[in-house]
C-alpha cells in the first residue's frame, strides 16, 4: 500500500516488527546492546519504505525524538494530491532528526498519536520541515506530561509560545558523522539532506 501513502509515521518498534529480516535483527541488536539510537538503521529503514512507495517517512523514536526522510523524486512530492505541500521542493530529499523536548513524564499513552497530530497540524499550516518536526515533538512531549493521552496537549498558540520561550530539548548530541545542527531550531540535518 505504500505507493498510496504520502506520509508514513510509524514508531521504530512498529516498523522493525513489520519489516522483519536483517533490519529487525539490527534493531534488536541496538536495543539489547544499549549503545543508543542507530541513525544508520533509521536511514536504511526509511530508504526501504520510500523505495516501496512512501513519499515521506517520519520514524517516532520514543525518547530519542523523531527521524524524517523524504523522497528524492520531486514529482513524488508534488503528486501528493490535495495534501501536497505548497512548496514541494522544501520537502524533497530531506533527512532530519529532532530530539524530544524536556518534560516531566507522567505517562506515554497516546503520545505517538499526539506526535502524528502535531506533525499534521504543522503540515496543513505549511510550516517548513524542521518546524513541522519541532511541532510534532512538542505535541508528543506535551502529551506525556499527563497520564492520559490528551490532557497535556495545549492549543496551537500555547505550544508555539512555549517553544518560542526557549523550551529546551533533551539533548544536543550529534546523531552521527555528517550530521549538522541548526541552532535556530535545535534540529539536525543528516548527511543525505537534499542530495
Amino acid at each position: 500500500v505504500l505507493p498510496y501513502v504520502d506520509i508514513f509515521l510509524p514508531s521504530l518498534d512498529e516498523i522493525l516488527f513489520m519489516m522483519g529480516g536483517s533490519l529487525r535483527e539490527r534493531g534488536d541488536t541496538m536495543q539489547t546492546s544499549g549503545s543508543g539510537m542507530d541513525y544508520a538503521l533509521c536511514a536504511d529503514l526509511s530508504e526501504a519504505l520510500i523505495e516501496m512507495g512512501a513519499a515521506i517517512v517520519c520514524l517516532k523514536l520514543g525518547e530519542s525524538g523523531l527521524y524524517l526522510r523524504s523522497s528524492t523524486d520531486l514529482d513524488r512530492i508534488k503528486n501528493m494530491g490535495k495534501g501536497a505541500p505548497f512548496k514541494p521542493y522544501e520537502w524533497r530529499a530531506r533527512e532530519l532528526m529532532t530530539p524530544c523536548y524536556q518534560v516531566q513524564a507522567a505517562g506515554a499513552t497516546g503520545s505517538g498519536d499526539c506526535t502524528i497530530a502535531g506533525f499534521l497540524s504543522g503540515w496543513i499550516r505549511e510550516l517548513t520541515p524542521p518546524q513541522v518536526m519541532n511541532m510534532a515533538a512538542a505535541v508528543g512531549a506535551s502529551s506525556v506530561e499527563h497520564k492520559d493521552a490528551t490532557s497535556g496537549v495545549r492549543t496551537w498558540e500555547e505550544t508555539i509560545q512555549r517553544m518560542k520561550q526557549g523550551w529546551p530539548k533533551r539533548n544536543h548530541i550529534a546523531p552521527g558523522a555528517g550530521w549538522r545542527c541548526d541552532e535556530r531550531n535545535g534540529s539536525w540535518a543528516g548527511p543525505r539532506e537534499n542530495l
